[in-house]
């Protein structure tokens, strides 16, 4: 019996390690712990290696030294895995506390650009009451009257909003578009407490932890994951009740990659690199169209063209480690 046909979920996308079999040759099996994915996991490839993107990363006003400082360190760290992306030093722009109108001025631009993502983090103190929802700055505070006109028009393939405030659940029905992924810290103008919600997320995308398909590439699907487990787990820790929380509205998540890790990420440049994953993203593609297929065709055929499929991403996944250095020991660590 052939490899695919033993899989009741197809394997795709992940470490493979090689073996010696009896005879002495070597081959090649997919690693159980880290591959064995389920078929939306193998999403995080259907962006370009190669990702033009334009984000807009904002440190609202902090209120008070320790607010400030600590809202200005996760919009470094989310900013930085952001770069991971692109090469271009035009692709991202980090704000600590600018006023409105720079605030603003920076989203049109970005949303201008015609690329693969157009993404908008906003970090800080949001308040909402009879007049709508307005995201604390110095000076006259923007309002989602504002937030809607820098908005419209955005041109990239796919677009994220990300409004982790206090209160920022005022904007879910008012920002929600089609083709554009919203996540607000909480899910009505009503939570008003502080939030640990963009805490967590600058975490999930400093560090592997969220990388749950182990592919250093993370999406927007597992920093959710990882950081709304981690919000709950804070407040049962503390043994609070959880005053937060957070909502994601509309599709695609799992397709927006928000930043490359480990060895990807040191190779951001290189553009033998580029062109690998440029080859396993067709492959992939291949695989959700024959997956979307199953249905259609006999076991046989579905289960033969599966397994020369996986084997060639195995294969591809090879060359791709040995072109970004990534190791075994990488795997436990």
């Amino acid at each position: 019996m052939g490899l695919a046909s033993q899989m009741e979920t197809p394997l795709v996308h992940g470490r493979i390690t090689r073996v010696e079999e009896s005879n002495g040759r070597s081959s090649t099996r997919f690693g159980i712990t880290v591959c064995v994915v389920l078929i939306c996991g193998l999403a995080v490839c259907l962006t370009p290696a190669h990702a033009d993107i334009r984000a807009v990363v904002v440190a609202g006003l902090g209120g008070n030294s320790d607010y400030a400082e600590e809202f200005a360190e996760q919009a470094q760290q989310i900013g930085n895995a952001f770069s991971t992306l692109s090469q271009d030093e035009n692709a991202v722009v980090v704000l600590e506390e600018p006023s409105a109108d720079i605030f603003l001025e920076a989203i049109r631009k970005a949303a201008a650009h015609e690329g693969d993502l157009f993404a908008l983090v906003m970090i800080g103190h949001g308040s909402s009451d009879s007049r709508g929802y307005r995201f604390n700055l110095p000076g006259p505070d923007p309002t989602t009257s504002d937030l809607v006109a820098a908005l419209t028009g955005v041109r990239a393939t796919r677009q994220m909003v990300l409004v982790g405030t206090s209160s920022s659940g005022a904007v879910l029905d008012t920002l929600a578009e089609p083709g554009r992924v919203l996540v607000s810290a909480t899910r009505s103008g009503a939570e008003s407490n502080l939030v640990r919600f963009t805490r967590f997320f600058a975490e999930a995308l400093a560090g592997g932890a969220a990388d749950y398909d182990r592919n250093e590439i993370l999406t927007l699907a597992e920093a959710w994951r990882y950081t709304t487990t981690a919000v709950r787990e804070y407040y049962e820790a503390e043994s609070l009740l959880m005053p937060e929380h957070a909502e994601l509205r509309g599709d695609g998540s799992q397709l927006i990659a928000l930043a490359r890790l480990g060895s990807l990420a040191l190779v951001t440049g290189d553009p033998i690199v580029s062109e690998l994953l440029d080859q396993r993203l067709e492959l992939e593609t291949e695989f959700a169209v024959l997956t979307a297929r199953k249905d259609t065709m006999s076991r046989t055929r579905y289960y033969d063209e599966l397994e020369t499929l996986l084997l060639k991403i195995a294969r591809l996944q090879l060359v791709i480690d040995e072109a970004t250095g990534w190791s075994e020991s990488d795997a436990e660590s």
